[in-house]
């Protein structure tokens, strides 16, 4: 059950995450692609462990139903030539309707009063002063009402 709850958690930081505005997401995310890794690492937490979600009472039929639609809305993306969606997480508008979808998802799984702290460490290059390193922690937090 820990290995569940585990993806769970993270599936949780995710829509969290989703939600949140793009600058935020980056933030989230730190180097490479934002857009690639949120969808890769909800394929990951969520899709590859939906059914266990429901066989151990974490989500009903549908609220796997709504969360399926975020997974379906990446899916759909990286099936056809849509440069613009997988670089775009500041001004494309399908960025907007994602963070519709993850508030509403948090809502309909009771999770409405969820945030993330961001905590980031760097470390940078003895001889060239660059950064080399980073290190991201994202932790659930409740937000206080």
């Amino acid at each position: 059950m820990d290995y569940v709850n585990y993806h769970f958690e993270e599936t949780l930081k995710l829509l969290v995450i989703l939600s949140l505005p793009a600058e935020k997401q980056i933030e989230a995310f730190g180097f490479g692609n934002t857009e690639e890794e949120i969808a890769i690492d909800y394929e990951q937490h969520y899709k590859e462990n939906e059914l266990k979600f429901i066989e151990h009472g974490l989500i009903t039929n549908e609220q796997a139903s709504l969360l399926s639609k975020i997974d379906s809305f990446f899916e759909v993306r990286s099936n056809t030539d849509n440069d613009a969606f997988w670089s775009g997480i500041e001004n494309h508008s399908d960025w907007e309707i994602l963070r519709t979808m993850a508030s509403n998802s948090l809502g309909a799984l009771g999770k409405s009063n969820l945030g993330v702290s961001v905590k980031i460490t760097n470390e940078y290059s003895k001889i060239t002063g660059g950064l080399v390193i980073q290190k991201i922690v994202v932790d659930l937090v409740e937000n206080s009402a």
